[in-house]
């Protein structure tokens, strides 16, 4: 892909996915230009958010699966964290099948979008890997299921709609922020990531939980022995940004111009959302808009 910041210059980019072990069905994917714990965190949460809490997670042994973060989230998720043994890589057989695929069936379409500008930005390259999800690989009957990903997803969550585990969204929110033990000084002040904080006055000399969204520094959430203390006044606000968030990049779309297998599975995929959503304002008794008509919202 062109890199946002120069580009004349190409950058490789990850697939981070999640697959469900029984249907096959892809819960969460997406690509990004590098593979760190922020992307993995962006990954799963959303597929916690919109499919629900799994029982278990069965990852490898990279660096970003290895990490405390993942521990802590899972455990407090009441997630059973599994990683494959080392040199024994039957455990991630089916989410391999899945690059595999990928490599057969979608890369190099992708790769001739991205040469003749039709994709230039990682907005645009995820749109299309969404599409082909659910316009191709969602849609193809998998040989030892017998049916589509989406038909076995469909029949499984029907069978199993009792026992889907859920939490509100902004307890997820919470559990995914970021935690660090911080000693706050006998001033009441703590720092965090190049930052200065001041905490409740009675938290001086103690040792506190700060969680935050590395994002947003200027919200840093305090407990003490899981008590909340709300949340630490910021002094010295230097970074807004933890050094090891990722920036985000969004350059100018290019146009679009090419057809493929990838760019029709695009243009199916946005087509069955249009009329979704036609069908969902009919049936709230709204007008549904016609193609290219902005919604008007009254004051």
């Amino acid at each position: 892909m062109p890199d946002p910041r120069n580009p004349e210059r190409h950058r490789p980019v990850y697939l981070i996915a999640f697959i469900d072990d029984a249907t096959r069905y892809v819960v969460g994917s997406r690509f990004f230009f590098d593979e760190n714990r922020p992307r993995l965190e962006e990954v799963l949460k959303w597929a916690v958010v919109r499919y629900g809490v799994p029982e278990m997670i069965h990852v490898d042994n990279g660096s970003i699966y290895a990490s405390h973060y993942l521990t802590r989230v899972c455990a407090e998720l009441g997630i059973d964290l599994r990683h494959s043994t080392i040199r024994r890589p039957q455990g991630k057989g089916k989410i391999e099948r899945l690059f595999r695929r990928v490599d057969q069936q979608l890369t190099h379409e992708l790769q001739a979008l991205v040469a003749d500008g039709t994709v230039t930005t990682l907005a645009e390259l995820n749109a299309y890997w969404e599409a082909w999800l659910d316009q191709g690989y969602h849609q193809q009957v998998h040989r030892a299921l017998g049916i589509t990903p989406q038909a076995a997803w469909e029949q499984s969550r029907a069978d199993s709609a009792a026992h889907i585990r859920t939490r509100p969204v902004d307890e997820i929110h919470r559990i995914f922020l970021w935690h660090e033990t911080r000693k706050v000084d006998k001033t009441g002040v703590i720092q965090l990531a190049g930052n200065r904080y001041e905490v409740a006055s009675l938290l001086a000399g103690k040792r506190v939980d700060c969680r935050y969204d590395p994002y947003q520094l200027d919200r840093i959430f305090i407990t003490y022995q899981g008590e909340s203390y709300g949340e630490a006044q910021p002094l010295v606000l230097s970074h807004h940004r933890h050094r090891e968030a990722p920036r985000e990049d969004r350059p100018p779309t290019a146009p679009r111009t090419g057809v493929n297998l990838a760019q029709l599975a695009r243009e199916r995929h946005e087509a069955e959302r249009a009329q979704a959503t036609a069908r969902l304002q009919y049936a709230e008794g709204r007008p549904a808009l016609a193609p290219g008509k902005e919604p008007h919202h009254e004051s």
